[in-house]
């Protein structure tokens, strides 16, 4: 009632289940409306989405929301950033809330994106071992690249083969896989000085993949000894971050290989292999 001693009739009327209005009677004059606060305990939606290697939050509530939030724990500081660069995998967490407070939660289990190699852009560089490997229908189909030469070693390496390599598409040459050293094995230190420099100058941009030198037979079995050395040597360049050393001997060594009468060639079904398992190597290294 009022200062008079009238009395008023209060009446709220729900427009919906949200919206409230207030309207006060004297008697049965309507004196005073009002729009009452909106009323609002709808819990959000929630929902996160992986995209490649970001991770994207999307809420819903019929009035809007006010804050996300995206976290590898289960806790969290609302803001306003919906997407997330992906550097570590596994359960994630989402949070959004409205306007009126309510919260929405939901979680997601990532998983590293898979990422497709195309053997169109490695780039092989040998020397008759692999040349014999290119020339084989299979590796022209896959239209990959290759600068190999009969014999060669370190010095057709620096003097021929990187600047033959320098002239090919950065994109044909994503993958450079190198196997050299068969033929001048005692250049290790040299084989091993230039690899490092080029990780870190001319191809640096690319990944390189050391080629173990894979093994011999028959009359040139004697040969294995100091293969394994500088097998063990060009590994340890796998510090560098665009260099992967990929073990095929061992992996023939293991599952029998192939090759003509003089041990050193290979036939095609082991040089199928090796380029299956250097597809191998690529695809591993980018999805491990």
């Amino acid at each position: 009632y009022n200062s008079n001693n009238d009395y008023l009739i209060i009446e709220k009327k729900i427009k919906d289940e949200k919206e409230l209005i207030l309207k006060i009677y004297n008697n049965k004059e309507l004196i005073y409306t009002h729009e009452l606060p909106k009323v609002d305990n709808e819990i959000p939606t929630c929902t996160l989405i992986q995209e490649k290697n970001h991770l994207k939050i999307v809420g819903n509530d019929n009035y809007g929301i006010n804050g996300y939030a995206i976290s590898k724990k289960n806790n969290f500081i609302y803001s306003l950033n919906t997407t997330l660069e992906l550097t570590d995998y596994g359960t994630y967490y989402g949070y959004v809330q409205d306007y009126a407070g309510n919260e929405g939660k939901c979680t997601l289990e990532t998983n590293k994106p898979i990422v497709n190699i195309d053997p169109s852009n490695i780039t092989i560089i040998g020397d008759s071992r692999m040349k014999s490997l290119c020339s084989n229908r299979w590796y022209k189909i896959d239209n990959g690249s290759c600068v190999a030469e009969i014999g060669k070693g370190y010095n057709w390496f620096n003097s021929t083969a990187i600047n033959e390599v320098n002239l090919i598409p950065n994109d044909k040459k994503k993958y450079i896989v190198i196997n050299l050293g068969v033929n001048d094995l005692d250049n290790i230190n040299r084989y091993y000085t230039k690899y490092e420099e080029l990780s870190l100058t001319l191809w640096k941009d690319s990944m390189i993949f050391l080629l173990s030198v894979n093994p011999t037979k028959n009359n040139h079995d004697y040969l294995n000894a100091n293969i394994n050395i500088f097998n063990d040597t060009i590994k340890k360049l796998s510090v560098y971050s665009n260099i992967h050393y990929c073990n095929t001997n061992s992996y023939l060594k293991s599952n029998g290989f192939y090759t003509y009468d003089d041990g050193v060639h290979y036939l095609e079904s082991t040089e199928k292999t090796i380029y299956e398992q250097i597809k191998k190597c690529i695809y591993n290294y980018y999805n491990s």
